[in-house]
C-alpha cells in the first residue's frame, strides 16, 4: 500500500510539475508574441513619426519661403511708397478732374489744356497726397498679406 502511495503520490507531482511547467511555457509564448507586437508596434510609431516629421519639415520650408517673399514684397512696397511720397513732396500730386461748367472751377487749379470738356488738373495739397500716398501703400501692404495668407492655405490644401 505505501509502494500504490509512493506511485500516487510521484504521479500527483509530476501532474503538478507538467501543469506548472506548461503554464510557464504558456506565459513565456505570451510574453514573446507581447515583446514582438510591442517591438512592431514602436517600429510602427517611429515610421509614422518619420512622417510627420518630413511633413512638419516641409511645411515649415514653404511657410519660410512665403514670409521670405512676403517680407521682399514689403520693402519693395515700402521702396515705393518713399518714392512717391518724394514725388508729390517734390513735383506735386495732380489729378485729372473733370468739372461741369468751366465758370465754377476750383481755387488752385490749372488748366492742363484749354477744350471746352471742363478737363482741368488739380494739384492736391501736400497733405491730402501724402494721406492718399499712405493710405494706398497700406492697402498694398495688406493685399501683399492677404495673398500670402492664400498662398499659405493653398499649400497647405495641397
Amino acid at each position: 500500500m505505501l509502494k500504490w502511495a509512493a506511485i500516487g503520490l510521484v504521479v500527483c507531482l509530476s501532474f503538478i510539475f507538467g501543469w506548472n511547467q506548461g503554464s510557464l511555457n504558456v506565459q513565456a509564448q505570451w510574453a514573446k508574441e507581447k515583446a514582438e507586437l510591442n517591438a512592431q508596434a514602436a517600429k510602427e510609431i517611429e515610421e509614422a513619426n518619420n512622417r510627420v516629421r518630413a511633413v512638419e519639415r516641409e511645411s515649415y520650408i514653404k511657410v519660410a519661403q512665403t514670409e521670405q517673399l512676403f517680407n521682399k514684397k514689403l520693402r519693395e512696397k515700402s521702396n515705393e511708397e518713399a518714392s512717391a511720397l518724394d514725388r508729390a513732396r517734390n513735383d506735386g500730386l495732380f489729378v485729372n478732374a473733370k468739372c461741369a461748367g468751366r465758370s465754377n472751377t476750383v481755387p488752385g487749379t490749372t488748366s492742363s489744356s484749354s477744350s471746352s470738356d471742363g478737363e482741368a488738373r488739380v494739384e492736391l495739397s501736400k497733405e491730402d497726397g501724402e494721406f492718399l500716398i499712405r493710405i494706398a501703400a497700406e492697402a498694398d501692404r495688406v493685399t501683399e498679406q492677404l495673398s500670402a495668407c492664400q498662398k499659405l492655405l493653398e499649400d497647405e490644401r495641397k
